[in-house]
C-alpha cells in the first residue's frame, strides 16, 4: 500500500476581539436626588497617614519617655488616620471619645494639651513642641467662620484649634501627646 499523505491542516480562523466583546452597559440613573459625594481637593489627592497619639492623665508623657527602641505604653495610643489639612480640632474630638470620664464638677475647667513628638536627628533624640492648650469648652464650641472671624473679640484658643498638621510642621512618622488635665479635687 503507497503512504497517505497527511490530512491537511485547517488554519484557524480570525475572530475580529472588537465586536466580539461587547460595550459595557451605561451607568444607572441616581437612585437619589442627592448631589455626589465631593472630598475636599487635599483628601482626594492625598493618602490619609497613621497618626499615633499617646494620651496621659494629669501631664504630658516626658520627652525621655520617647526613644528609638521603646514608646509610652501601648494602652495610652490611639491610633487616627489624618490627613496634612486635618486640623487639631478633628484631632482632639476624635480622641475625646477615648478619654477616661471627667466628673461633671470638673469638666468646665478640664484642659487638653496636644503637644507634636518629633525625632531630632541633631541632636540623636526625641523633642517636642506645644501645638495648643483648650479647654472642652473651646473644644465643642463652632470653628469660626468667615462671618465671625471679623468681630473684634476673638478667642485665641479655637484659632489655635483650627491650625492643621501641614502649619504645625506635622511629617508622617511625628507623634502627637495629648495630656487630660483635670483640676484635683479641693
Amino acid at each position: 500500500m503507497a503512504p497517505q499523505p497527511p490530512p491537511a491542516r485547517s488554519r484557524p480562523q480570525r475572530v475580529d476581539r472588537s465586536k466580539a466583546r461587547p460595550s459595557p452597559p451605561p451607568p444607572p440613573p441616581p437612585s437619589s436626588p442627592l448631589a455626589p459625594l465631593t472630598l475636599p481637593p487635599l483628601v482626594a489627592q492625598v493618602s490619609p497617614s497613621l497618626l499615633r497619639v499617646f494620651v496621659r492623665t494629669g501631664s504630658h508623657h516626658p520627652d525621655s519617655d520617647y526613644t528609638i527602641d521603646r514608646l509610652p505604653t501601648t494602652g495610652d495610643e490611639l491610633a487616627l488616620y489624618s490627613w496634612p489639612d486635618s486640623t487639631l480640632r478633628e484631632i482632639a474630638l476624635l480622641a475625646q471619645d477615648a478619654l477616661p470620664p471627667i466628673p461633671p464638677q470638673h469638666r468646665h475647667q478640664a484642659r487638653i494639651s496636644l503637644r507634636l513628638v518629633y525625632y531630632d536627628p541633631d541632636a540623636s533624640r526625641f523633642r517636642s513642641t506645644d501645638l495648643a492648650n483648650f479647654t472642652l469648652h473651646d473644644l465643642a464650641s463652632s470653628p469660626p467662620t468667615l462671618s465671625s472671624s471679623s468681630s473684634s473679640s476673638v478667642n485665641p484658643a479655637p484659632s489655635r484649634l483650627d491650625r492643621t498638621l501641614a502649619d504645625a510642621k506635622y511629617v508622617v512618622g511625628d507623634l502627637v501627646d495629648l495630656a487630660l488635665l483635670v483640676p484635683s479635687a479641693p
